[in-house]
Parts: structure tokens; sequence; C-alpha cells
């Protein structure tokens, strides 16, 4: 073949397929993230980083787009983001979270005085402060630092008279018409509610009670929402104002409903732009 032929012939080998090259198949690797459900994602070759991409464990389009980015099986990237989630052998296992607190008070008694409930999670905190109906400081409130872990969204009609209120029946519907649906819910004595939501599935506590703001929102325009580290007992009196209603457990989920389409959290492998 004379030099022009040779020059041309490493331009007209076939394509490399799966990044597979001479120095290599490209490798996935994944590690967690700086957040709870978060996770980075790389492309090794030949001991170099290809490319690389963090996203939550769920957002299903954002991992087909770096698998096709980087010539690789979807199924190798979910393989290694499987390999990150699972849990420690037994004679490895860390310790377990966290313990979190709640803090119960008197309205008017500082908060130094009040009583502090520990548990391993969260909601076992709320509850066991819930389950106490004979403390002796009046309107007792529930209090804790933060809502990552533990929040409650507060529900209230502020700008409707309080004959023209929800009656009980009607709150306790939009609370079944909810996504994602809390782990508790109450009306309170303002004649609102109080549902309350905790971290799963890579989602703070808060960021799952913002989602069901937006429900609350689109359902009834007519509500106002705020998501709080406190929460009124729901057991005891507060003058002038009507009973508030018993809790009610919940099955709380971490579906987002139509609000994850809009996100591009939830559309399936046809809707991904080729």
């Amino acid at each position: 073949m004379d030099t022009l032929t040779n020059n041309l012939l490493p331009s007209l080998a076939p394509p490399e397929k799966n990044g597979a090259s001479a120095s290599g198949e490209t490798h996935i690797v994944a590690r967690p993230g700086t957040r709870k459900g978060l996770v980075i994602v790389e492309a090794r070759r030949g001991g170099k980083v290809l490319d690389a991409d963090s996203f939550l464990v769920e957002n299903t389009p954002r991992q087909l787009r770096f698998a096709r980015r980087c010539g690789v099986a979807n199924d190798d990237v979910r393989a290694a983001i499987d390999k990150v989630l699972r849990p420690p052998e037994p004679d490895t296992a860390v310790a377990s979270a966290v313990p979190f607190s709640v803090t119960l008070r008197g309205r008017n008694q500082p908060k130094p005085e009040g009583q502090v409930i520990t548990q391993d999670a969260p909601l076992d905190a709320l509850d066991a402060a819930l389950d106490i109906t004979d403390y002796a400081a009046a309107e007792p409130v529930i209090e804790w630092r933060g809502t990552d872990r533990l929040a409650a969204l507060d529900v209230d009609y502020h700008d409707l008279p309080a004959e023209q209120r929800p009656a009980p029946a009607r709150l306790q519907t939009l609370v079944r018409m909810l996504r994602p649906r809390p782990a508790l819910s109450w009306t309170t004595h303002g004649q609102g509610l109080r549902l309350i939501y905790t971290d799963q599935e890579g989602f703070t506590a808060d960021e799952l009670a913002a989602c069901a703001a937006v429900g609350v929102r689109s359902l009834d325009p007519a509500a106002t929402v705020e998501i709080l580290p406190h929460t009124r007992h729901p057991a005891y009196p507060r003058p002038g104002s009507p009973a508030a209603g018993p809790v009610t457990p919940g099955s709380p989920t971490a579906e987002i409903g139509l609000l994850g389409c809009w996100l591009g959290r939830e559309l399936g492998p046809d809707a991904v732009e080729e």
C-alpha cells in the first residue's frame, strides 16, 4: 500500500463499542454524595476519569443520559449505584443514626424548663411527646431543631371567617388526596391542618412537606401553608378556639405525583430526549 493509504487506515477503523478501547474498558464507579440520596458516578478508563455526574438515586432520566454519554449500558450505572446503596454486612455495620430530641413545654414556659424526649427516630420522639396528656404547663407546644428530619406543615385559613373554614371531614379528604402522604395528621385549633413529614427515600422532611404544600395550594387556593419545626400539642385546649382533632397515623410516602413529572424526576425512559 502507498503512504497515503496507510495514513487513512486509522480513520476508517470501526468505532469503539461500550466504552472499550486499546487502554481498556470503561468502568463505572459510584460513591455517596454530600447529602442523603445523592450519588456521584464516574466513568473511568485506564485510571483516568472520563466523565462524572451527581444526581439523586431516583433520577432515572439523569442516569440514562449519563450512561448514553459515556457509551456504557445503563445496567452498569445502576449496578454501581446499587453497590453504594447496599447496607453493610452485620459484622461491619456502623452505629445507628444520631438520636432525635423534641422538647415539650408550656406556651409561656421557658424552654430550659421543658421536658426533653429523645428517641432513635424523629417520629418516635414526636409520638412519645404526643402521648403525654397530663403536662402541667398550659397550652403545651412541641419543638425540635431544624426541619430536615422532621417537619410540620401548617395548613391554615386565616383569611376566612371561622364559620367559612372547611369542616373536619373536608380537611381529611384533602389529606387523602395529597402526595406525598404524611406520617401523621390532625385538624388544628384554628380549624386548619397539621401534617407531619419525616425524611425518607433521599428527600428531607421539609422537601416532602414543600411538595405537599404545593398540592394543598393547588387543591385549595384559600389555604395558607408554612413549614415549621414545632407544633401545638393537639390534646390540650386553646382558649377561645375549638378542640383540635385526634392524631391520625398515616402511611407516609415519598411519591410527589405530577410534581415529579414537572421536575423531570419520574419520567419513563421513552420520555428522555435522544
